[in-house]
């Protein structure tokens, strides 16, 4: 029989009206979890309210910023994909990112973070307008053996 993906974090985050990337969600997977040869896929989704101003999301892969995406005003809905391939020294980590008005961006990085001891995923958000806010309106991460 085949080993069935595995939840690892879901969930809604919170909301910020901030200039600066704040973290709005964290997924914590614990030590001896991924071994090389898993895949993680990540997924998640965030509202901007207002448009006085522009609005940006990144996720973290431990230390390693995978995704950094912006958008103008007037932007009211984000989402994005990780595809992670868990390497020995590290991870390969490719990104999809796109709004309801904003352009389609991909992206792919390396991080060296360590995971045996265990591995943070965060999700920031930001705008540009303290009247706007930015929502993490859900997230999921899911190792796929």
């Amino acid at each position: 029989s085949w080993p069935a993906p595995q939840v690892l974090c879901s969930g809604a985050g919170a909301t910020a009206s901030l200039a600066t990337l704040t973290a709005l969600a964290t997924c914590s997977v614990p030590a001896g979890l991924l071994a090389p040869g898993d895949r993680l896929e990540v997924h998640f989704d965030y509202a901007h309210q207002g448009n006085a101003g522009g609005t940006a999301i990144a996720v973290q892969w431990g230390g390693t910023k995978v995704l950094n995406f912006t958008a103008a005003a007037g932007e009211s809905m984000l989402t994005g994909r990780l595809d992670a391939s868990v390497l020995t020294t590290g991870a390969q980590i490719g990104s999809q990112s796109w709004g309801s008005n904003t352009n389609f961006a991909a992206n792919v990085v390396n991080s060296s973070d360590s995971y045996s001891a265990g591995l943070t995923l965060t999700f920031l958000g930001s705008v540009a307008a303290g009247t706007d806010a930015i929502s993490l309106q859900h997230y999921s991460v899911v190792r796929v053996p």
